[in-house]
């Protein structure tokens, strides 16, 4: 009995400690737990995490305020962990030049930014929830001096977006083998999926897009990029790939040849109820633009415009599609593209 006892004490000890309540500009530098909700009104971040193998558990309450950011993040290896909401801040999570984030089962509820990975790498965002918002997810190679603020292998899992402007942008040459799988874009106004300012060797694959009133997938100055097993139902334009006339961010790592998109895979998508299906080029030059990039097996039905490939899109191979219900199945104004 008297060992029993020693043995729920102890228990007791250790939870309290893991459920230590913070409180708004709280620098966390250990594991860490709301027990209660938390709004903060003062200030410009409400909670920082600044040491590394550090988790934060939002312990089913909400994270709220009127401020700037809800919570910075420049240590490694951590973890902010729901279930549990963060709302009201102008920006959610920041991190600035970290590996191995991981933010998984978070609401995000009118941020305007939810969640911006600028020089991360190797972050996991999982099955968070990201609703009414100008851009839930910004990726970000930054243009540091020394380089060293490149993006890389950063996965965005089985996500879902909902009343977005844009669902998830990826910016910048050096910001290259990020992940969009699995993920719910439903109701966006803009992109649902931006690649651009030369953001290569990305991938977007098997993610479900509903009610696109923008675009689905956007490919701007990208080039070497895999979008492949996604569904894309009801909306104006499925998928585009152009250069922008030539502009970039400048928040982000320009690519060496600005206005190039090329060595593109848009393969095996299922479109179906667009405008367009997939547009190559802006038809604002005939110069080449949109150069040898690989659009195939893609199905595409009851769309108004199956493949555009406009004056500017050279080259490129678009045989091994499939069209049901499509008026124009094929609009080439290009130079040289196969279909």
């Amino acid at each position: 009995m008297k060992i029993l006892s020693c043995l729920f004490l102890t228990a007791v000890f250790f939870s309290a400690a893991a459920s230590a309540q913070v409180s708004c500009g709280s620098v966390l530098s250990s594991n860490a737990a709301l027990t209660a909700d938390l709004n903060c009104s003062s200030g410009f971040t409400a909670l920082e995490i600044t040491a590394d193998d550090v988790t934060l558990d939002l312990n089913g309450f909400t994270l709220s305020g009127s401020i700037l950011q809800g919570i910075s993040v420049s240590g490694n290896r951590v973890t902010i962990q729901g279930p549990g909401s963060i709302s009201g801040f102008d920006l959610g999570i920041q991190s600035l030049g970290t590996t191995r984030l991981q933010v998984n089962d978070v609401d995000f509820v009118a941020v305007a930014q939810p969640l911006i990975l600028t020089g991360t790498r190797n972050a996991l965002i999982r099955r968070n929830r990201f609703v009414d918002a100008i851009i839930g997810v910004e990726i970000r190679a930054f243009p540091d001096p020394a380089g060293s603020l490149a993006a890389s292998g950063n996965r965005v899992l089985g996500n879902r977006f909902n009343r977005v402007d844009v669902g998830v942008n990826v910016c910048g040459y050096t910001a290259t083998d990020q992940r969009i799988e699995r993920n719910r874009f439903r109701n966006v106004s803009g992109f649902a999926v931006q690649l651009e300012t030369g953001a290569r060797d990305n991938s977007v694959i098997s993610n479900r897009f509903f009610s696109i009133t923008g675009t689905g997938v956007r490919l701007s100055n990208a080039s070497n990029n895999l979008v492949q097993d996604n569904d894309f139902d009801s909306g104006r334009l499925a998928l585009t790939l152009l250069d922008n006339n030539g502009n970039v961010s400048p928040l982000c790592v320009p690519p060496p040849v600005i206005g190039v998109v090329t060595g593109n895979r848009i393969e095996n998508n299922n479109i179906n109820g667009f405008d367009g299906g997939v547009t190559a080029g802006l038809g604002v030059l005939a110069d080449p633009r949109v150069i040898a990039n690989r659009i195939g097996g893609n199905v595409i039905s009851n769309t108004a415009t199956g493949l555009f490939l406009q004056t500017d899109a050279w080259v490129n191979d678009a045989t091994g599609n499939t069209f049901s219900g499509v008026a124009d199945p094929v609009i080439d104004q290009g130079n040289g593209n196969s279909f």
